[in-house]
């Protein structure tokens, strides 16, 4: 694509893909952050007049995934920033980043694994009962 092959444009699909691989990828915080900067790279497309870039719900969910899966200290709050980003987002017209059963179960199990098995085991108990899960 940057030889100048149209054809070979990168679109949501593939940020997605990228996403949900970062996610699944057992880099802990640096996939989680890998997540994040691809979700930063499609809304300065989206905001540049990129319709085909504009996160979706399926962007969101695959983000709080790689949070749930980061095990690091402040996945829980990732998960609530990003959650309520979404509701912004919806509020303000945007229809299809409107959170689904997906994206609270997410939030939801990051909350409670974290508040009741980490206080045992740490974040590293977490992160392993995250991948067993997962």
């Amino acid at each position: 694509y940057s030889s100048g092959a149209e054809s070979l444009r990168p679109n949501r699909v593939c940020y997605n893909a990228l996403i949900d691989c970062w996610a699944k990828s057992g880099q802990g915080t640096l996939g989680a952050r890998k997540a994040e900067s691809l979700l930063l790279e499609m809304q300065i497309m989206h905001e540049a007049g990129d319709e085909y870039m504009a996160p979706t719900i399926v962007t969101y969910n695959a983000l709080l995934n790689a949070w749930a899966r980061s095990g690091t200290r402040c996945c829980g709050l990732k998960a609530e920033y990003y959650l309520d980003r979404m509701w912004e987002l919806y509020k303000a017209g945007d229809t299809k980043v409107k959170p689904n059963d997906q994206s609270y179960n997410t939030v939801s199990w990051i909350e409670l694994i974290c508040k009741q098995l980490c206080a045992e085991g740490g974040m590293m108990g977490c992160l392993s009962i995250a991948n067993d899960i997962f």
